[in-house]
């Protein structure tokens, strides 16, 4: 169960009522107090609020994972690359597709897949074979990292509970999600393009919490991204700047070592 350092059990209420707590409330009980404010970093937890070990109900439970260049590579260029495109068809694709505001708002999921890449060859109309074979292809453009499966069962089984929350458009998860092997241990997911709204925007993080119950102040983020930490940490959350695997355990279990004593 999900407690504040005041005792608010929001996990309890929701079995109780049968509704999610108001995020507002979980918030008020989670704002760093006056005084502990951290100053924005470009790596690890330092866009979180610090919290203090001998505060009651506040240590390190949650643990959340973008997926793209976290959990599975994304590398457009090197998929255009392997697709067999030569070099300039590969920096107009890149552009065209991958770098457009049509790609932001398959994230968003704010328009259907098939208007997006009627878009998308509108964009490039002497290369439509060319876009057609990306969109047929698109699973491609991420692969499973080798650690990843292995590092999330072993967050799973020190008792961490754990979830996703990443941008992704409708057809690359319908194309790709055979390949995330680490979702069995998940306790929950969030994917952009289902809720329609995205990262770093407030929203998406409050609509994890509250859709998961989690207490801010008691929860992690990794991401690629600075500005996606800087929104998880505006939000309460700590961020952890993912750069590498071994960078990103090493402040994971600093973090860990500061906050929960361990």
């Amino acid at each position: 169960m999900i407690k504040t350092r005041e005792g608010y059990d929001a996990a309890e209420e929701r079995q109780k009522t049968g509704r999610y707590t108001p995020i507002e409330k979980i918030w008020e009980k989670a704002v760093c107090p006056a005084g502990e404010e951290t100053k924005n970093s470009k790596k690890n937890f330092a866009f979180g609020c610090p919290i203090q070990t001998d505060r009651k109900g506040n240590m390190i439970k949650n643990i959340v994972f973008d997926v793209g260049q976290v959990l599975m590579s994304y590398t457009p260029e090197n998929y255009l690359k392997n697709l067999g495109f030569s070099e300039k068809t590969v920096q107009t694709l890149r552009k065209a597709i991958f770098e457009s505001t049509l790609w932001e708002a398959g994230d968003r999921g704010i328009i259907s897949t098939e208007e997006i890449w009627e878009g998308f060859r509108k964009n490039v109309p002497g290369l439509k074979k060319e876009v057609q074979t990306v969109y047929d292809n698109l699973g491609d453009v991420v692969e499973l990292m080798p650690y990843a499966e292995d590092w999330v069962k072993t967050l799973k089984e020190q008792g961490y509970h754990l979830y996703i929350l990443s941008n992704y458009a409708e057809h690359t998860y319908q194309l790709s999600s055979h390949k995330m092997k680490f979702l069995p241990y998940m306790d929950g997911t969030l994917f952009s393009y289902v809720y329609k709204m995205a990262k770093p925007d407030r929203e998406i993080y409050e609509k994890l919490c509250t859709m998961y119950q989690l207490n801010p102040r008691e929860t992690v983020f990794f991401d690629d991204r600075e500005d996606n930490i800087a929104g998880a940490g505006a939000c309460g959350i700590h961020g952890i700047l993912f750069q590498n695997h071994e960078q990103a355990k090493k402040d994971l279990e600093t973090l860990l070592k500061r906050e929960n004593g361990k």
